[in-house]
């Protein structure tokens, strides 16, 4: 992102949501995506391949991992809001203060904050 970039406003991908079609300004990155961080209203009258790209939940299109132990954990993360994983029963470790899982549909380990799990006896009892 160079100084042309900036001064014509060229096209780029948004650094925050990875959607194509934000502009780049001497002011940040102006994007379509109404979910990004970086969300301009006026951009929002883009095409509608901007408008399609656009989605409360990123897509994901690597291989799906399936565990044979799967248990749902229901957390309200840093902004109050309510989310659901299916993780990996056999998985769930303690470290440190956090319980460290492996979710779907990935597979990838994420840290949870034991405080915030709404259904932390489930957890406990699958880590038994």
């Amino acid at each position: 992102m160079g100084f042309f970039s900036k001064l014509f406003g060229s096209s780029t991908t948004c650094p925050a949501c990875r959607v194509a079609g934000a502009k780049d300004s001497f002011f940040g990155v102006r994007c379509g995506n109404q979910f990004c961080s970086n969300y301009d209203g006026n951009m929002a009258k883009q095409p509608a391949a901007v408008a399609a790209q656009t989605s409360p939940n990123p897509t994901f299109d690597g291989p799906v991992v399936e565990f044979e132990n799967s248990i749902e954990v229901q957390y309200i993360n840093f902004r109050g809001e309510k989310k659901t994983f299916v993780a990996d029963g056999d998985s769930i470790e303690t470290r440190k203060a956090h319980l460290n899982m492996a979710v779907a549909p990935t597979g990838k380990r994420i840290t949870l904050d034991p405080e915030k799990i709404l259904n932390r006896g489930e957890l406990e009892n699958a880590m038994k």
